[in-house]
């Protein structure tokens, strides 16, 4: 019976003190970059941290009536541009004097909503005359409105203030087609104001107006 020699492969032996060197190795590589992994996270922790801080440094931030988020911004800083102050002072004679003996007291509450409540009595009180002439005389009024001049702007009493000056021609024309035309020069001073209370965060402090001439067409 004729028998073969077969080679047997053997398998090499891993010493002991091998093996666990290697372990070893890994191990102390997945702690090194464990480590440096949460020390990234940490450090872009701080990094995030200093920006919030930074960026949200004496900023506050409130929900006005609207529901819209508003920043606040202290009184005796600006918050608008002058030529938004000059708009606004424009917006106003605008709705002052678009008024009529119907329509007077839906304009009165609009004034009144952009004036400072304070000085609102002051400023009613000198403009009822010419309330109660457009309700006897049963008028109709609009305006011309020249582009407001800025005149002056400083913090004052803690609030930001600007001061313009506008020449406005006014037109009153009544039922029975009588007519006067009027020329004023208007001053108007516009304040900062609580921007939670009121769009744009300004009002009318002052308005007063110097009558120039009056010309009346039957």
């Amino acid at each position: 019976m004729n028998t073969k020699n077969e080679k047997t492969e053997e398998v090499p032996v891993i010493p002991e003190s091998i093996a666990t060197n290697e372990s070893l190795v890994n191990s102390i590589q997945r702690s090194t970059l464990i480590s440096l992994l949460a020390m990234l996270t940490a450090v872009g922790s701080i990094i995030i941290s200093a920006m919030v801080i930074y960026n949200t440094h004496d900023r506050y931030f409130t929900v006005s009536p609207t529901g819209v988020v508003t920043q606040l911004v202290a009184l005796d800083k600006p918050l608008v541009t002058d030529e938004v102050a000059r708009q606004f002072s424009r917006d106003f004679a605008m709705t002052l004097y678009s008024t009529n003996y119907i329509n007077f007291r839906q304009k009165i509450e609009s004034v009144e909503s952009m004036f400072y409540e304070a000085s609102f009595d002051n400023f009613i009180v000198e403009f009822e005359e010419i309330l109660n002439f457009i309700k006897k005389k049963k008028m109709y009024t609009h305006a011309l409105i020249e582009l407001p001049v800025l005149i002056k702007k400083l913090e004052h009493n803690g609030r930001m203030k600007w001061k313009f000056e506008m020449p406005i021609t006014i037109h009153y024309e009544s039922s029975s087609n009588s007519s006067f035309t009027q020329k004023v020069i208007a001053t108007i001073v516009i304040q900062r104001t609580d921007n939670r209370k009121k769009i744009g965060g300004v009002e009318v402090f002052s308005f007063i107006t110097e009558s120039q001439n009056i010309k009346k067409r039957l």
